[in-house]
């Protein structure tokens, strides 16, 4: 899926995790998706892979790669997941 909560209002938002976190789960299967929701990728992923310009940058559990600080400089500025 290629950012399917942009343009969402919050609500629209959790509910759409709900669905993803469901389909996955039920079907038992891996899910790749582009977003730019850190709140979400940090709630519902298993695993992040963080590209700068085509060259990877991070990968491994959320909040790990979240709070890498190579990671905030280049995508995330100085925003941080809670």
């Amino acid at each position: 899926m290629d950012e399917p909560s942009a343009g969402l209002t919050q609500e629209e938002r959790e509910d759409l995790a709900h669905f993803i976190v469901g389909i996955k789960d039920r079907l038992g299967i891996p899910m790749i998706w582009i977003e730019h929701d850190m709140q979400m990728v940090d709630a519902i992923a298993n695993r992040v892979h963080v590209l700068d310009y085509s060259r990877s940058i991070g990968g491994g559990a959320p909040k790990t790669v979240l709070r890498d600080e190579g990671v905030i400089r280049a995508y995330l500025s100085t925003a941080q997941v809670a």
